[in-house]
């Protein structure tokens, strides 16, 4: 991501949470305006915005949220199939986006020492992570965005995600099976979300998320 007249910085994170966060952070604006991508993309999704943007006197601050893009995996998801059988609890799990939020806060604040309140914008299921930053982290956000999401909790959400056209959200809560089936399909599988969603499927660099996933 190549930026003309500001300096761009494309860094890791190492968090307290135990996961290692990408971002990229442009800009010399005194206001700072967070962008979180969706899915099934990455921060690269920003990449046409973020020069008009700082151009605008914004320090724009785009991440990798966990276990997307370059960003690891949290540390209690270990990347094994969990067993069924297993009297205790699964050992899977960390993606709650309360969860996912608190990463975002300390990326910000604790490694890029950010002191002012932000202004967080969200696409997609990224939205959802942008409105759990702003409940639970109310003094650290200026305003709150969002985009082509529903939000959880309310009612056109458990309609939109019953909804047999929105197949992907119950598909994606099975256990293991989703990624069984889609490895080594990446690109089968990416490429039909982009197809079926957007305005300009040719306009997505559909290369770069199929490598990340």
């Amino acid at each position: 991501m190549e930026l003309s007249g500001y300096s761009r910085l494309t860094g890791s994170a190492y968090l307290a949470t135990g996961v290692r966060m990408h971002y990229v952070d442009t800009g010399r604006g005194e206001d700072t305006l967070v962008l979180v991508h969706g899915f099934p993309q990455t921060s690269w999704q920003w990449r046409h915005v973020l020069e008009p943007l700082a151009d605008a006197g914004y320090r724009v601050i785009a991440p990798d949220y966990r276990g997307a893009g370059n960003s690891s995996r949290p540390r209690n998801d270990h990347g094994h199939p969990a067993d069924l059988r297993a009297a205790t609890t699964l050992p899977r799990g960390g993606y709650t986006k309360w969860e996912m939020a608190e990463d975002i806060h300390q990326l910000l604040h604790d490694h890029l020492g950010l002191t002012d309140p932000a202004f967080v914008l969200g696409h997609d299921i990224g939205s959802m992570v942008a409105t759990a930053y702003a409940f639970r982290y109310r003094d650290a956000t200026r305003a709150l965005g969002y985009g082509e999401a529903s939000q959880p909790g309310t009612t056109w959400f458990d309609r939109m995600k019953a909804s047999p056209t929105e197949w992907h959200f119950s598909f994606h809560n099975v256990l293991d099976l989703p990624e069984l089936l889609v490895t080594g399909r990446e690109r089968l599988y990416l490429q039909y979300f982009y197809d079926r969603h957007a305005a300009r499927p040719t306009a997505v660099d559909a290369d770069v998320y199929v490598k990340a996933y």
